[in-house]
């Protein structure tokens, strides 16, 4: 299990808040040929960038995946997409911590993580895939 830190910003630098386990992160091998086929024909292609961003970066928070990727809305790309991602047995969740911004404020933060669902669907997507 990875440790997650929580930090607040002071004029004096960044101060420890506390610490909160998370879950483990589970590394997505890289998509073969054939995942990548079915995932532009059932996604829209800024699902696409998604999932193959996700797959190297789990856990980024979402004003990074906003910046990285050109995704204004992460959210609302993940909810139009959320029937063909699970037909290939694939899902996107944004999990919430909390922290205390610059102004001493409470504040939560989204993280996105991708995450495979069905294996039988995942990995049946890319079977006989020669990659």
């Amino acid at each position: 299990m990875n440790k997650l830190t929580v930090f607040r910003s002071t004029p004096d630098g960044l101060v420890q808040l506390n610490s909160a386990r998370t879950a483990a992160i589970s590394q997505i091998p890289p998509l073969t040929n054939t995942q990548i086929m079915r995932l532009t024909q059932r996604t829209g292609y800024p699902c696409f960038r998604l999932v193959t961003y996700l797959q190297r970066n789990q856990g980024q928070r979402t004003d990074a995946v906003s910046r990285d990727i050109a995704i204004a809305n992460v959210s609302d790309v993940v909810m139009k997409e959320r029937q063909g991602l699970h037909s290939m047995g694939l899902n996107i969740e944004c999990k919430m911590l909390s922290a205390v911004n610059r102004y001493n404020v409470p504040i939560r933060i989204g993280t996105w993580w991708l995450s495979v669902i069905d294996p039988v669907k995942w990995h049946g997507e890319s079977a006989n895939d020669t990659q």
